[in-house]
């Protein structure tokens, strides 16, 4: 399974895609966990 982010230009073209398959990610959870820590207790 693949997660696919992608981010718009303002005239409404694709500007970036990102794919994650599940260890990556678990690593941007753990920098989102380590840049911002209460949202490990948000859940």
């Amino acid at each position: 399974m693949i997660l696919q982010l992608e981010t718009y230009a303002s005239d409404g073209t694709t500007s970036q895609v990102l794919q994650l398959d599940r260890r990556n990610a678990a690593e941007l959870l753990s920098i989102l966990y380590e840049v911002f820590p209460s949202l490990g207790s948000a859940y």
